[in-house]
């Protein structure tokens, strides 16, 4: 069994794994593969913590009590500061709307389940993300709940089990994981990626190792190739691995035993050659403060992002590594190492932890409670705060969200005027349901109806699949089966938010697809082209601004960043010549030359988060559509083309 000596390659580990997160998290663009740190870590916990556990049971001195405590002075000191101090931030950084979000995941990150919170959120490598403060919490919260519930298991091992069938039952828990983390991806990618059933098995590969299952490389040489085997192979995962790579599963087997062969090359008081590359003092210091530059990193780039825009400058993003890293060594030497010091072991953790964590619960609850404290700002701020609220009022009843149950064609919501079959319909994902509410406001003015066919990130492309919405394909074929057969259909406006879907190619041939079997099938096509996703959230960058007298006028971003590489990419490869297809281009009303705005003057805010129209901004942008549909007067300069 490894020997609990000071492991200077482990630390180095360490280093590499957090300088892949912070660099991944700071430039996403240049690393995109940095979120394989996680991986690592868990595997480097695994090892350790579990190689204590089983020790100490072995050695029949095992405490629950002092187990926990460690626990506690080792995670609870750092991770108390860091909630405090990004509450207070949040306080003046923050609108209503954040700053209570931010308090429901600092109450999620105390009480280690932050993970549940956002698996029900956004996906991990979604663009809003990156502007919550707390996000990178919940590999914490994994970790912690896998050291409630794996001690148990240890302590019936190491009674019930030799050696060897310890080793046998890890094995089969770690497939197990991996199984789980396959299927359960194919149903929710979003939520399996935050869940301990579909993680334990990268801690479970690190405690596989902890014991003692696999004999020790006597062979210098052996030692050095496997040492530079694993250093390569988790190098491979941190620059080769993208947002579509599916993760968790067998794909991070990849990073995962890389980090377990390294270990395991530098076991048994043997070195290695990829460990002593890691063992530099630099790196090994680094390797030390990890912990903290882990949890402040990300609650700077995100302040910075709601601050300033999602897409941080290189210098500036680059500025949030260095200061995040002197306040991870600032908290390493003023709150790591004095809590894990042994003079401070009478103290009473248990209590204080409590305490703290009782009072983060109050300070945030408060907060949640009276709807993220809006009287902090000024009365036009608060005006602004509430343009999140301008959105389709039965969105929640009538955008179907991805989940296991598919909303068959006949059960999908009317607009308009009751008793009238639609004529109209609008399939496409989250960005039609503003636009179906619209349409049905100037449908019922004229005895008519709209029929609203979206689903949550499954643009109407046929045979596309999404790693998010491994459903989304069968519910595209379900949408279109069920348009063909409706006769009172006329039109159908397909939209789509282009931007946030990776494979741009097989979007635009699903589309072109749906597109012509609409045609074939006899009804008239709308394509509505991109419109400009911003980069912050709307309402909460508005009101702020209003708060400190900032002016609105120019709140939006530049028309090349909104329009990227779709023109070139997507729609031309959609375009089609039939007399049946026309396209409908909101960035002609809102954008100008260079420039597309999220607010108008006389009209107000034009969405209701960072990737979504409001009713005003729909209403706004899409006057000259409603117009061809139902007759009224177009205005002047409206959209289309």
């Amino acid at each position: 069994m490894s020997s609990v000596r000071f492991r200077r390659d482990i630390q180095g580990l360490r280093a590499l794994a957090v300088s892949a997160v912070v660099i991944g998290h700071a430039f996403p663009q240049i690393l995109r593969g940095g979120y394989v740190g996680v991986d690592i870590f868990f595997v480097i916990s695994g090892f350790l913590i579990s190689g204590i556990i089983v020790r100490e049971i072995e050695d029949d001195r095992f405490s629950v009590v002092n187990f926990y405590r460690r626990r506690i002075c080792r995670i609870m000191p750092a991770l108390i500061v860091v909630l405090f101090v990004t509450m207070a931030a949040g306080a003046f950084l923050l609108g209503p709307r954040g700053y209570s979000e931010l308090a429901h995941t600092a109450i999620g990150t105390s009480l280690f389940y932050s993970n549940f919170s956002f698996a029900k959120g956004n996906g991990y490598f979604d663009d809003a993300v990156n502007l919550k403060p707390l996000l990178n919490m919940w590999s914490l919260a994994v970790e912690e709940q896998y050291y409630i519930f794996f001690p148990p298991l240890f302590i019936a091992l190491a009674k019930w089990l030799k050696p060897q069938a310890r080793g046998c039952i890890i094995l089969v828990l770690i497939l197990f994981s991996l199984l789980t983390a396959e299927i359960w991806r194919q149903f929710s990618a979003d939520v399996a990626y935050y869940m301990l059933p579909t993680r334990a098995f990268e801690l479970l590969i690190g405690a596989l190792l902890s014991l003692g299952s696999f004999a020790p490389i006597r062979n210098a040489s052996m030692r050095a190739f496997t040492s530079c085997l694993g250093l390569a192979m988790m190098l491979t995962g941190i620059i080769f691995f993208t947002a579509a790579t599916p993760i968790p599963g067998v794909a991070a087997l990849l990073p995962c035993v890389g980090a377990a062969l390294l270990i395991h090359a530098g076991s048994h008081g043997h070195e290695s050659f990829g460990g002593a590359l890691l063992s530099a003092k630099p790196i090994v210091y680094i390797g030390s403060i990890s912990y903290s530059y882990y949890l402040w990193h990300w609650p700077v780039l995100a302040f910075l992002r709601n601050v300033i825009q999602n897409d941080l400058p290189p210098v500036i993003a680059g500025s949030a590594l260095v200061l995040s890293a002197l306040i991870a060594i600032v908290s390493y030497h003023a709150v790591e190492r004095p809590f894990l010091s042994t003079r401070n072991r009478s103290l009473p953790h248990f209590k204080l932890g409590a305490v703290a964590i009782l009072v983060m619960v109050a300070i945030c609850g408060s907060v949640i409670w009276f709807r993220g404290l809006p009287e902090r700002f000024s009365p036009s701020a608060r005006t602004f705060f509430a343009g999140s609220e301008d959105t389709n009022k039965r969105r929640d009843s009538c955008h179907y969200d991805g989940g296991v149950r598919l909303v068959p064609y006949a059960a999908s919501c009317k607009f308009g005027a009751t008793g009238v079959e639609p004529d109209v319909a609008v399939w496409g994902d989250s960005h039609g349901v503003e636009l179906t509410a619209y349409l049905g406001e100037k449908a019922a003015r004229e005895g008519r109806s709209v029929r609203e066919l979206t689903s949550s990130a499954c643009p109407p492309a046929l045979n596309f699949t999404f790693p998010e919405r491994p459903r989304c394909a069968k519910a595209n074929s379900q949408t279109l089966q069920g348009l063909i057969r409706d006769k009172n259909i006329r039109t159908v406006v397909l939209v789509a938010n282009a931007e946030r879907y990776l494979d741009k190619i097989s979007l635009a041939a699903g589309l072109k697809k749906s597109l012509m079997a609409l045609v074939v099938a006899g009804k008239q096509v709308i394509f509505v082209k991109q419109i400009p996703v911003m980069p912050f959230n709307v309402p909460e960058k508005a009101g702020l601004l209003a708060q400190y007298h900032l002016s609105l006028n120019h709140l939006g971003t530049h028309r090349p960043d909104a329009e990227r590489d779709l023109e070139k990419r997507v729609w031309p490869n959609v375009t089609n010549r039939n007399r049946n297809v026309r396209f409908y281009d909101p960035k002609t009303t809102l954008c100008d030359v260079d420039w597309c705005f999220a607010y108008k003057q006389g009209v107000g805010l034009l969405y209701y988060n960072g990737e979504h129209l409001g009713l005003t901004g729909v209403r706004f942008a899409f006057h000259n559509l409603a117009a061809s549909l139902y007759q009224s007067p177009p205005a002047a300069g409206a959209g289309g083309d």
